[in-house]
């Protein structure tokens, strides 16, 4: 009788321990879900927010702010630093997922919420070395609509990011 509840013990926590890893396998990485959105205008003057505050755009000796939010055909992104010397920047725009947004985002904001295979995925990517400020560009127009976040880290090895909507 205890071999046999044993082996059913057994066969019950590898049941329950392989179950849980199918269902984390096929959540995308904790950096590729959203939570909020900063709206920002043309002129990068904020407009409200979407959501929880979901950025890390300032530090004492950095800071990043993209506008406008949302975009349709480019966003720019105003970078700058306090440092006495030049800084370099790794920046990578990936496409993320927001699953808890509210409804009013998407009546809005006409986008498509249907591609959530992209996740992850990167639509841009490259490196810059900025004096004090710097104006970096993104043409959004033939990237899907959706989601996005743009991650910047500097050779110091601070990490930067916030979240873009492209229509």
């Amino acid at each position: 009788m205890k071999k046999c509840f044993l082996a059913l013990l057994t066969s019950l926590l590898f049941l329950s321990i392989h179950s849980c890893k199918k269902e984390n396998e096929n959540e995308p990485p904790k950096e590729y879900i959203i939570s909020g959105l900063d709206l920002f205008d043309i002129n990068g003057q904020p407009m409200g927010r979407i959501g929880m505050q979901d950025n890390n755009i300032i530090s004492d000796s950095f800071f990043m702010a993209a506008f406008p939010v949302p975009c349709s055909d480019n966003f720019s992104v105003a970078l700058g630093s306090n440092y006495l010397d030049s800084i370099s920047l790794n920046y990578k725009l990936v496409h993320v997922i927001y699953p808890d947004a509210p409804d009013s985002v998407f009546s809005s904001y006409p986008i498509v919420i249907n591609n959530a295979h992209l996740v992850g995925q990167t639509a841009s990517t490259g490196s810059i070395t900025i004096e004090k400020k710097y104006n970096l560009h993104f043409q959004t127009e033939k990237l899907p609509s959706g989601f996005y976040r743009l991650f910047v880290e500097n050779s110091k090895g601070k990490n930067y990011w916030q979240n873009v909507l492209v229509q």
